[in-house]
């Protein structure tokens, strides 16, 4: 079974924690704690219930519980104090009180499916959930999702995972011109394909993102099957442009189903 919850991921096949592209350690008992929480999320564990069930009845301590729990939210980057994942009730017990996303995990995708890492740039929450919703849609466990809300983190995390093979650029962060890290993508990361993502969508715009290397530029206004549409396109080593934009066009080589765009990036292989 795979939990997913704000940027992490819970592998009870494979006993492994992610938090976007990392993987955390974690002692087994904290495993097993996180794993026995989320998956009785709709009620409060009680001490004798976690003892019962990690511990399998031995004589635990108070200390030695809440050492297991502190450690437990450290890993998901809960804290005591915010308690935002993992609550505590005074005399009661403790409750997982985050969305969980369940997922079951094919013997056979387990062994052989490979993971596309994109990576997602945008400063609106409700964006990226709508993004990730799209992308879960189309590669399923195929795809592992980073995310990432200024230029700074986004910088970040893809350095430290260089194989991400798709970014998703919204043109209008708050910290830096869109355009500018698209070029610097383009210029460090040549082989990642980049999509564009923009309210703004005028015909110089769009051009202008092609010619730095985008492969498709994708409104924030799109319908949802427009976009399952658009990156299954790109997905299958094509370029979307918005139709409105083709029909302004003077020249009709171009297509929108088609991907013949040209752009810095000339080879094109499926993602």
């Amino acid at each position: 079974m795979l939990y997913l919850f704000e940027d992490c991921a819970l592998d009870t096949d494979r006993r492994e924690l992610r938090r976007g592209a990392g993987l955390i350690p974690v002692e087994p008992q904290v495993f097993d704690l996180l794993e026995h929480l989320i998956s009785n999320r709709e009620r409060v564990v009680s001490k004798d219930d976690l003892i019962a069930s990690i511990w399998g009845g031995r004589i635990v301590s108070e200390s030695a519980l809440a050492t297991r729990i502190n450690a437990a939210r450290s890993a998901i980057g809960d804290t005591g104090k915010a308690q935002r994942l993992i609550k505590t009730l005074p005399r009661k017990g403790v409750r997982f009180v985050g969305v969980v996303r369940e997922e079951r995990r094919s013997a056979k995708a387990s062994a052989t499916t490979s993971i596309t890492k994109v990576l997602i740039i945008d400063d609106h929450v409700l964006i990226r959930e709508a993004l990730r919703g799209v992308l879960r849609e189309l590669k399923g466990e195929e795809t592992l999702i980073i995310e990432a809300s200024d230029s700074r983190q986004a910088m970040q995390q893809i350095d430290q995972n260089p194989d991400v093979k798709l970014v998703v650029l919204d043109l209008g962060l708050p910290d830096r011109d869109g355009f500018q890290i698209l070029s610097e993508l383009g210029e460090r990361y040549p082989t990642t394909s980049v999509v564009v993502l923009s309210g703004h969508h005028d015909r110089d715009r769009v051009m202008r993102a092609l010619n730095l290397g985008a492969l498709g530029f994708i409104p924030k206004s799109s319908q949802r099957e427009v976009m399952l549409s658009a990156f299954n396109l790109i997905f299958s080593g094509g370029i979307y442009i918005p139709p409105e934009i083709l029909d302004r066009c003077e020249q009709p080589p171009v297509a929108a189903q088609a991907g013949a765009v040209p752009s810095k990036r000339q080879s094109r292989r499926p993602i």
